[in-house]
C-alpha cells in the first residue's frame, strides 16, 4: 500500500547471533503513532541533536534558500537563536514538520 513503513528490527544476541524481525506499518496507523511519538520532548532529544548538544561548538550557522546568510553569533545570540528554534519545534507536530521547518527567529 502506498505509504506503508518497512520497519527491520535487528537483534544483536550474545552469543553471536543476528535475529531479523520485518514489520509492515500501515500508513495510517504509522502517521497516528508517528504524531503521537513526535510529540513528547523525549523522542525528539533522540532525534534532534541541538536538544542536547553544547551550542558553542557549533562555528557558523548557515542559512540557504533564495539567498544564503551566514549567522556569526554571539555566545548569548546562538543561546537565545537555538532556544527559540526548539521552542518552535516543540510546537511542530509529525505532519506538520513534513511541511514546516522552524527559524529560530
Amino acid at each position: 500500500m502506498s505509504g506503508d513503513i518497512e520497519i527491520s528490527t535487528t537483534f544483536c544476541m550474545k552469543n553471536g547471533n543476528r535475529k531479523v524481525r520485518n514489520y509492515t506499518l500501515r500508513s495510517k496507523k504509522a502517521k497516528e503513532l508517528y504524531n503521537k511519538l513526535y510529540a513528547t520532548r523525549g523522542f525528539k532529544k533522540n532525534i534532534y541533536a541541538l536538544y542536547t548538544g553544547n551550542y558553542n561548538d557549533i562555528k557558523e550557522i548557515t542559512w540557504s534558500g533564495i539567498e544564503t546568510e551566514y549567522l556569526n553569533l554571539t555566545k548569548e545570540e546562538k543561546k537565545q537563536f537555538f532556544d527559540t528554534y526548539l521552542s518552535e519545534l516543540d510546537g511542530l507536530s509529525y505532519t506538520d514538520v513534513q511541511k514546516t521547518v522552524p527559524v529560530g527567529i
